[in-house]
Order: C-alpha cells, then structure tokens, then sequence
C-alpha cells in the first residue's frame, strides 16, 4: 500500500521539487512571479491537496494541470518555455503509471449499451475470483482491508463466505 502511494506521488514529487527550487532560485535572484507562475503553482497546491486527502480525482485533476502547463503559457517555475517540455514528459510518466484507471475512464465513455458493462464487471468478478481462490480465510481478510476495486471486494466477500460455509 505504501510503495503503492509513493509510485503515485513521483510525478507530483518531480514537480513540487522543481517548483519549490525555483521559489527559493527566484527569491535569491529578485524575481517576481507574474500570474501565470501563480495560477500553475495554485493548481499544483490544488492537487497535492487532491492527493493528501487520497481522493481519486488527483490522478484525472493532475493530468489535466499537466496537459495546461504543457502547451500554455502557464508554468510552475519561473522559467516558462523551459519547463512545458518537462511538464509534457512528466505527464507521460503520470499517464504511465495510472494508465489503467485514465484510460479505463476515457474509453467507458464509448460503451454504448448496459449489457456490456455488466459483462465487463462479471469479467472483472471471475477473475478476481480466480486469482483470489487459493487464499485462506487471514489471508482473504487481509486483502479486504486493502483498497480495492469493487469487483475485487465482491469476489473476496464470495470467497470469504464459500470458505466459511465449508468449514462449519
């Protein structure tokens, strides 16, 4: 779970590294920050809030301040033109690491009818089911308490209960 958290905070670390270097580099040189430093660095405290406060919206929220600092003229350094190319490579990572979640969230716009998504979520279930079939009952317990997606909860519940049953 933690190393889980610390993946995700590597882009936003990369960021607010570089963002904090250039507060202390524009200070030291005299440096006023003008609007556009101001808006990107207000949207990145926007998204460290998003993330410390372990809301799922941080990950489609910094993204998308990622992509506007990339091909704006919005910056969270003091050197604009230098830092859009970082920013787009720094959305790649971003977009790597939870390529699952953005792009599950982009293409289910496109499932048209009911049906299929309730196929798609059978399928996520039996295979849950499937890895999750040789775990004991500590074991399934323990699982439960991690953050899981839905179907993986639901699968251990089904699993937890099958195995109790069988036990009494």
């Amino acid at each position: 779970m933690l190393l889980k958290k610390i993946k995700e905070f590597i882009p936003l670390g990369i960021v607010s590294f570089f963002s904090t270097v250039s507060i202390f580099i524009s200070i030291w040189e005299g440096y006023v920050y003008d609007y556009r430093q101001i808006i990107a660095l207000l949207l990145l405290g926007i998204s460290i809030l998003f993330f410390l406060s372990g809301s799922h919206f941080y990950k489609y929220f910094f993204a998308v301040v990622l992509l506007i600092v990339s091909f704006t003229p919005i910056s969270f350094t003091a050197y604009v033109f230098n830092f859009s190319i970082g920013a787009f490579l720094i959305f790649l990572i971003h977009a790597f690491i939870f390529r699952k979640s953005l792009f599950d969230s982009l293409f289910s716009t496109f499932v048209k009818d009911e049906e299929e998504v309730i196929n798609r979520k059978n399928k996520k279930g039996e295979f849950f089911k499937r890895n999750f079939s040789a775990l004991e009952i500590v074991e399934i317990n323990k699982k439960l308490e991690e953050d899981l997606v839905s179907e993986a909860k639901i699968a251990l519940e089904e699993l937890k209960y099958r195995k109790l049953n069988r036990e009494t």
